[in-house]
């Protein structure tokens, strides 16, 4: 029996030779390296009358947790669609994944718990992956019962697009509570108005896969998922089923009911595998990184002083659904972050999860590991002005806007850069205060 995905690999490699001669009419991928997207996915299963998933059906699936494995494919479980969250941008929006549960294959040695660190734009967290819950492949979709054309060629041969392994996951033991973060708002093919959910716990991390060979070299891309479960807001209207199709050019066409929203997939940092994680305890728990930002916004140098600038930053953290405390890299006299920020003895790093810093000692240093030159929505920017009156060691330098509360032209101030590693990235140059530059943000 060859496995899932492989028992129509023939007619999948043809496609792909294909391919090479039409890739220019591939509209439903034309956006490629865009990505990674976030999924909104639904409780889904194939619609009556339809034929079921076949019960010996397997897929080799090789990803970051070890080996290439076999599983046993069971039935489709759930649909995802790309979704904009609060207004972010799709890239995307023409794939989409199906979700079909999963189990070890007899024979395959047993999955052993593995506890990982991750950052996603809900927060960093240490979870334990408990056991393998399911795999996504790419498809296209249509509403209704009419199959839409396959994708002309395999969406993962862009890094940006992958196929999943996810795993059953959960709170690390000692890790600090899961705090919901605000509801978001979540548009997609289904709820194209929008619609508010709630967050209510971690449920899986999806890790990129290359399932029966499909995607030599996915299972190394930096592009994870975690997923969170939600619901419907009370006195909100139920979710009215809704028929789709899918076209998964590797699997046979699919017509699927999908019933009710069931969980938010964020892009991820990928982190490091290892068969155990055993954290330095903290006084606060387990340390997880503290994830650091340049503001989307600019401003001019009157706002008033660090209270303003703590301000703006827990404003844009809270409107990109980043929990915890988010303070300005700021100084006026007597006032910066040597004596504001909590000196944390865990890394730095940006939401998507890039270091920056070992800890406090490393930040201030006078060299970073990594330019802080992403916003809160993970948006990267090029090198830009920021405004810090801070020299390297995080402590108060003049000239500050008289305290940054003017906005003169006649008054200056010291500022950093998004575009350096080195002590320039807070001690760069001295403009004039009436210019409009951004703001760094560290989680305390």
């Amino acid at each position: 029996m060859l496995p899932l995905f492989g028992a129509v690999m023939t007619r999948f490699l043809q496609a792909m030779i294909l391919s090479v001669a039409i890739v220019s009419a591939r509209p439903a991928v034309a956006g490629l390296s865009a990505g990674p997207d976030a999924y909104l996915c639904y409780k889904a299963a194939i619609a009556k009358g339809q034929q079921k998933v076949a019960k010996d059906l397997t897929a080799l699936v090789d990803d970051a947790l070890g080996d290439a494995r076999t599983v046993d494919v069971k039935e489709i479980v759930a649909l995802c669609n790309p979704v904009s969250r609060d207004g972010s941008a799709v890239s995307l929006p023409d794939v989409h994944l199906e979700s079909f549960a999963i189990k070890l294959h007899k024979g395959e040695v047993r999955f052993v718990k593995v506890d990982r660190m991750t950052v996603d734009a809900f927060g960093s967290r240490a979870l334990t992956l408990t056991a393998p819950a399911s795999l996504l492949d790419v498809t296209p979709l249509a509403l209704g019962s009419v199959q839409p054309a396959p994708f002309a060629a395999d969406p993962t041969s862009d890094p940006g697009v992958n196929r999943f392994a996810c795993y059953k996951a959960k709170l690390a033991k000692g890790a600090p509570r899961f705090v919901p973060p605000p509801a978001p708002t979540l548009t997609d093919a289904f709820y194209t108005g929008g619609q508010q959910l709630l967050v209510t716990k971690v449920t899986k991390v999806c890790e990129p896969a290359d399932v029966d060979g499909a995607t030599a070299g996915a299972e190394t891309r930096p592009s994870a998922l975690v997923c969170y479960a939600l619901k419907l807001p009370k006195h909100t209207a139920k979710f009215v089923k809704t028929t789709v199709a899918t076209n998964d050019a590797r699997v046979a066409p699919q017509i699927l009911v999908a019933s009710a929203p069931a969980e938010l997939c964020l892009p991820a940092a990928q982190p490091t595998p290892t068969a155990t994680v055993s954290p330095t305890p903290s006084p606060s728990g387990t340390p997880v990184p503290k994830r650091v930002f340049v503001t989307s916004t600019a401003t001019q140098g009157a706002f008033n002083g660090t209270s303003g600038a703590d301000s703006m930053c827990a404003s844009l953290a809270s409107a990109a659904s980043l929990s915890g405390t988010f303070k300005a890299w700021l100084s006026v006299t007597g006032d910066g972050p040597s004596t504001r920020f909590t000196q944390a003895s865990v890394p730095y790093a940006l939401v998507d999860g890039t270091i920056v810093a070992n800890d406090w000692s490393d930040l201030t240093d006078a060299s970073l590991a990594h330019a802080i030159d992403i916003d809160e929505t993970g948006a990267a920017v090029s090198a830009a002005d920021v405004w810090t009156s801070t020299t390297t060691g995080g402590n108060p330098a003049t000239p500050d806007c008289n305290g940054f509360t003017s906005a003169s032209g006649g008054q200056t101030a010291i500022c950093g850069n998004t575009g350096l590693k080195t002590g320039g990235w807070t001690n760069n140059s001295i403009p004039s205060c009436n210019l409009s530059l951004r703001l760094y943000c560290f989680e305390q």
